[in-house]
């Protein structure tokens, strides 16, 4: 079922299509993603992720005080699960993998990139909220949940307690964000890369006659991107930024742990509160 609200001073419907099955369910829109995170797009924002996780991998090693299950929340292309499955394999912490992602090509390059560690590992088709709900695989092991910046893409309270319910006391889980910097202005211009990765869903869904546009939401700190027909605005994704204080204040309800800080990005990496 669609959302509808209304926004600003127009009333123009708003529709909510910023729905991870929506998103990545169809073979086109996974290689969109794929294209996407491949091109310049991913030495820009996406890179930040990366380069944050590859400057603090022995600080989330060390987070991890046993061998561990890597529960994957969305591989993509795989490159931070070689990065960290890497550390963790060369300081003898990994024991087993699991991919969790709706989209098989995602899990199909998942299944690649553990052949090189000869653990056990697990290719789970599933949504994050449906995976967090279910038993747990390899549930006599410690666990290193890795979200990420995808923790960015949920509005806030809506997964951490899905997390909290999830783990066990001695489950570690990583997720990050970008941070929101001064010049918004500038944020809007750079995600118009992102346009062509969300054609699939326009044509999935048989709009027409509009025209896409990004706008930052001060309301929620977002950038959200729209596409607008005549008399409907259709949110199609968004991702929230954080400042530093922002980013503890909605970690720190659930979890406690350490916090590792960039120019432009934030990750947190512990344990849900006792």
């Amino acid at each position: 079922m669609f959302n509808l609200f209304y926004y600003g001073q127009s009333a123009m419907a708003k529709i909510d299509l910023a729905d991870s099955k929506e998103w990545y369910e169809t073979a086109e829109q996974a290689r969109a993603y794929l294209d996407l995170v491949n091109s310049g797009y991913g030495g820009g924002m996406a890179g930040a992720e990366e380069e944050l996780l590859a400057k603090n991998k022995e600080i989330i090693c060390t987070a991890c005080a046993d061998r561990i299950s890597y529960i994957d929340l969305g591989p993509g292309n795989g490159n931070k699960t070689i990065l960290l499955c890497d550390a963790l394999h060369d300081v003898k912490k990994l024991k087993s993998y699991a991919a969790v992602d709706i989209q098989s090509e995602f899990l199909t390059i998942a299944d690649k990139t553990q052949e090189r560690y000869g653990v056990p590992s697990l290719k789970l088709n599933s949504s994050f909220e449906e995976f967090l709900s279910k038993e747990q695989p390899f549930k006599e092991t410690p666990k290193f949940i890795y979200l990420g910046a995808t923790f960015g893409n949920f509005n806030k309270d809506s997964i951490e307690p899905r997390l909290i319910e999830f783990m066990k006391p001695q489950d570690v889980v990583y997720l990050s964000a970008a941070r929101l910097p001064e010049n918004t202005e500038r944020l809007v211009a750079s995600y118009s890369a992102i346009l062509p990765m969300l054609t699939p869903l326009i044509c999935k869904k048989g709009l027409k006659d509009g025209v896409f546009k990004v706008v930052f939401n001060q309301e929620n700190s977002a950038v959200e991107s729209l596409y607008e027909t005549k008399d409907t605005s259709y949110l199609l994704a968004f991702s929230r930024k954080y400042s530093i204080e922002a980013f503890k204040a909605q970690i720190s309800p659930y979890f406690e742990g350490e916090y590792i800080i960039s120019d432009n990005h934030i990750g947190f990496i512990g344990r849900k509160k006792k």
